[in-house]
């Protein structure tokens, strides 16, 4: 086949492709207007890309009837009408996804959807699609595009295959893989800002709590009987001060006992310690909470 005729029949078809047809609201217009959605070829040759190659409607005819039988397009027998090939199904988004790679390694200034389909034909692989990445911002031409093959077992072997640009490794995925290892990235960063943001904000609280609270107020009590209920915590300790706060649960061993002012705890303690005081018929082991110990108790009460 010649190459004028190759570059004609391969813009034909990518105007009846899966990638383009489905998205392309022109052409689905103009082949309603016909009941077995036939679109004059003279609208093709309107069309810029076909017009670089010719604007020669015998000679584009001539060309495709020269094509494949796996092309998506019908030519009708007069040569003055064509259509989407009603024998192949439109393929859906999914299934041209599982037959599309993710490749990276091109250089961004010089990048186009002429040089990566070339450098895959060199290596042996036909793209029938080639889509350049874009940064997001600046719309730039990323060194990556997704690039679309005949079929997944193509794409695949395409990925299996180590290839190499300018003497370096061209990295390739499925582009599903791709995309599933990029949402994975993504949502680890999600994650971690979210960490760092929750963590500043204790880290602020933090300060906050340190700078107001009154310091050596919270006892902390371990062993006591999981019948015990935070009316009795308050009733042993709150002869040594003003009890504000009682961070205990029924079924719990430990828990804590905060005064509203400094050294009543030291003071509870003490006594406690010193007197073998029972709670329900245990010894429970207290001690006074200071510096970070203390603070994070105090946090606690703001959370």
């Amino acid at each position: 086949m010649a190459d004028q005729q190759a570059k004609i029949i391969k813009q034909v078809e990518y105007y009846f492709s899966d990638r383009n047809y489905p998205r392309d609201k022109f052409m689905q217009e103009t082949a309603k207007k016909s009941d077995e959605q036939w679109i004059p070829l003279s609208t093709l040759l309107t069309f810029n890309k076909l017009k670089t190659i010719t604007e020669d409607q015998d000679e584009v005819v001539a060309a495709l009837k020269e094509a494949p039988n796996s092309v998506h397009f019908q030519l009708n027998e007069s040569g003055d009408a064509i259509r989407r090939n009603p024998a192949k199904p439109i393929a859906t988004q999914e299934e041209l996804d599982q037959r599309t790679i993710y490749v990276k390694g091109f250089d961004p200034k010089t990048i186009n959807v002429d040089t990566v389909a070339s450098f895959f034909k060199e290596k042996g692989f036909e793209p029938e699609h080639v889509q350049i990445r874009k940064q997001f911002k600046t719309k730039k031409n990323k060194p990556s595009a997704f690039v679309q093959f005949a079929t997944p077992e193509v794409a695949k072997q395409v990925v299996d295959t180590p290839l190499t640009l300018d003497d370096k490794d061209v990295e390739m995925h499925m582009k599903v893989d791709y995309l599933e290892m990029k949402s994975a990235m993504r949502n680890e960063y999600r994650q971690k800002k979210k960490q760092d943001q929750e963590e500043a904000q204790k880290s602020k609280m933090r300060e906050t709590v340190t700078a107001v609270m009154d310091k050596d107020c919270v006892v902390h009590l371990a062993g006591v009987p999981d019948d015990t209920s935070r009316e009795d915590l308050k009733d042993v300790f709150e002869e040594f001060g003003e009890v504000a706060w009682v961070d205990f649960a029924r079924g719990e061993t430990q828990g804590y006992v905060r005064y509203k002012t400094s050294g009543s705890a030291a003071a509870a303690v003490k006594a406690v310690q010193e007197r073998e005081t029972e709670i329900n018929g245990s010894k429970p082991e207290v001690r006074m909470l200071q510096g970070e110990e203390e603070t994070d108790v105090r946090m606690c009460e703001r959370e």
